[in-house]
């Protein structure tokens, strides 16, 4: 997906949404907001979410007379969910750590093209805040880790951008049967299991 100017509307594929606010100062670098879908994977099924974040930002921006950041909109579909055929490769299953490095790629890929958009002017360092739904928010948690991990050892990123914030919504809980609810379900899980 490419950056592309704001035309008013969202772009809205099947696999994809991308918008940009208006108003905005130009000096000031957008701050992209990356929306990670939980499970099945499909980004069409916050189109609606979306929509409405993007109409709210841009009134909030309106509404303001100080300078303001512009605001990107962007998520994708998980890797092996996407509804658009493309030629190559039969789609395949991607485990979790390959779907933290598939929307990780698309992160980058998107601030790169955004920054390429910028036409050689030079502007401040990207501003990302990630919004990760069920095991979207644990996506979001293992790249915010891996990319405060990077910045604290020297790494140099093949993208340089700054994490200024993270929405989880309804996170994924990891060690879900050592949790009380999960523990007596294990044990009722148990007990069907021996009559069966």
């Amino acid at each position: 997906m490419s950056a592309m100017s704001s035309t008013g509307q969202p772009h809205i594929s099947a696999d994809s949404f991308f918008h940009t606010s208006s108003a905005c100062d130009p000096s000031l670098s957008p701050i992209t907001i990356y929306m990670i879908s939980g499970n099945p994977g499909l980004i069409g099924y916050y189109h609606t979410f979306l929509s409405v974040l993007s109409d709210r930002l841009n009134t909030q921006s309106a509404q303001r007379t100080r300078k303001n950041h512009a605001f990107q909109i962007y998520g994708h579909s998980l890797g092996g969910f996407e509804l658009t055929k493309t030629p190559g490769p039969k789609p395949r299953y991607y485990d979790l750590e390959e779907q933290i490095c598939f929307v990780q790629n698309k992160l980058n890929d998107f601030l790169t093209s955004s920054s390429n958009a910028s036409n050689g002017v030079p502007s401040p360092k990207p501003k990302v805040i990630l919004i990760g739904h069920s095991v979207g928010s644990y996506i979001a948690m293992e790249i915010l880790r891996r990319h405060r991990e990077r910045s604290t050892s020297g790494t140099s990123p093949s993208v340089d951008f700054d994490i200024i914030g993270g929405v989880m919504l309804f996170p994924t809980v990891v060690d879900i049967a050592r949790s009380p609810s999960g523990q007596k379900l294990t044990v009722s899980t148990l007990c069907l299991c021996l009559f069966d």
